[in-house]
């Protein structure tokens, strides 16, 4: 039982970090729209 548990929580945790990757691979990509978009303006 605490093998599994412990597993759970070290995949929790790989996947709080590929969120907050991805969130700011996500929040950059929109900074570069919305640049573009004031340049095109």
């Amino acid at each position: 039982m605490r093998k599994q548990k412990v597993q759970l929580l070290k995949i929790i945790l790989l996947l709080k970090l590929m969120i907050i990757r991805e969130q700011k691979r996500v929040l950059r990509m929109f900074g570069v729209m919305l640049n573009n978009k004031d340049l095109k303006i």
